[in-house]
């Protein structure tokens, strides 16, 4: 479940769940792992055209405060992104995904 303080428009889809980009820029973009950190590397090549499905939700350490991931699978190519919403997740903001 969502923080009650995450600004108007966020969702948190469960996992499994089918969503796709809609914004071709931003902070929240989903973005290719790095097997070797589990870090963001590249932006997706074709985001208006991925579907992606929530694997599920991480977090890691930002300056002391828990920044939040959100891990999907592009179900074109079984390659695993990330979308870093950092300390305004769990979620994600529903003006760059929807549900599909």
């Amino acid at each position: 479940m969502p923080h009650p303080w995450l600004p108007n428009g966020w969702f948190f889809p469960e996992p499994e769940s089918r969503i796709r980009q809609t914004a071709e820029k931003g902070p929240f973009l989903a973005q290719q792992r790095r097997p070797e950190t589990g870090a963001a590397a590249a932006r997706h090549p074709n985001p208006d055209s991925a579907i992606f499905v929530v694997r599920g939700y991480e977090q890691r350490q930002e300056e002391g405060l828990q920044a939040h991931l959100v891990v999907l699978l592009d179900e074109a190519d079984d390659a695993e992104y990330v979308v870093d919403c950092g300390i305004l997740g769990p979620g994600l903001p529903g003006d760059a995904f929807e549900a599909v």
